[in-house]
């Protein structure tokens, strides 16, 4: 941002700021209250100088036109996508026996599994004819920690099948054979947090069941008609939510997000966005 700054102060060029995440506000390291304050000073001033500011999502520009003082006209949304390439293959509908659930990403102390185990175990004590139907596929690196202590509290050693980072095909590969789709994010008051595995989640045309707050994710998932919303602390609900999803697969009842919102986040369309973007900017004043 700082290099941006002076290209467009040393030789008059136009300039888009993109943020993916906020300078400050959020868990951004800040040793003394002298950094904060340069930071905070710097952010504004690039907020300010620059012709367009895109960002991830509509809350972060509503923070960042805050901070600015500029209007909104100044701030413009372009989500993170997917791109239809990677969804070309095609693999046959039903090739396992098993009910499988896929969450895909790093397990962090922001997708924090817990909850969402809670509620599964909650579902496989209401039914245990299940769990032998029952496949549990989690990959990703485990950056907490406590993804194996958590797997043994809630009794699910026999059913997961845990695997590290994988090529970006064979995990593409993973959701598309999924028959539900976990998506988990802790509430953070300070930050809306919209990870971009997300998409690809839309991109599969499978059910997502999202254990997430509310706001501009839950918003997207709902838009798109892609799956369900949940608390974090109703075990209940989610146990409810499994147990339709499972008997939806049993009875080969296709699941039908909205294709049409889906595809406004195809990355031909997002870069679509950024140019018309760019030649607003370029064409304004002439």
């Amino acid at each position: 941002h700082l290099l941006g700054w002076y290209l467009k102060r040393r030789f008059g060029i136009k300039w888009v700021a993109d943020f993916r995440d906020e300078w400050t506000g959020q868990a951004q390291p800040n040793p003394t209250a002298l950094h904060r304050g340069l930071n905070r000073f710097l952010e504004r001033r690039v907020l300010r100088a620059a012709d367009q500011v895109v960002g991830i999502c509509d809350t972060m520009m509503r923070h960042l036109q805050t901070k600015s003082g500029m209007s909104q006209a100044h701030f413009t949304t372009i989500y993170n996508g997917f791109d239809p390439a990677d969804f070309a293959a095609v693999f046959e509908e039903k090739t396992r026996e098993k009910f499988t659930i896929v969450h895909c990403g790093a397990i962090t102390p922001v997708s924090h599994p817990g909850y969402f185990f809670n509620g599964l175990a909650a579902w496989l004590r209401k039914y245990p004819s299940r769990r032998a139907q029952l496949k549990l596929r989690f990959i990703g690196a485990d950056l907490t920690g406590e993804f194996s202590e958590l797997v043994k509290k809630y009794q699910l050693t026999d059913i997961l099948e845990y695997q590290n980072y994988l090529p970006h095909p064979d995990a593409i590969k993973a959701i598309q054979q999924a028959d539900l789709l976990v998506l988990m994010v802790l509430p953070n008051p300070k930050e809306e947090i919209i990870t971009g595995k997300v998409f690809e989640y839309f991109a599969t045309g499978k059910p997502v069941l999202a254990i997430i707050p509310e706001g501009e994710l839950a918003g997207l998932i709902r838009r798109t008609s892609s799956g369900d919303v949940l608390p974090h602390r109703e075990p209940a609900a989610i146990a409810n939510i499994l147990e339709r999803r499972y008997q939806a697969s049993v009875e080969n009842k296709k699941f039908e997000p909205d294709g049409a919102a889906v595809n406004k986040f195809t990355r031909v369309t997002l870069a679509q966005q950024l140019a018309g973007l760019f030649n607003s900017i370029l064409t304004k004043g002439v």
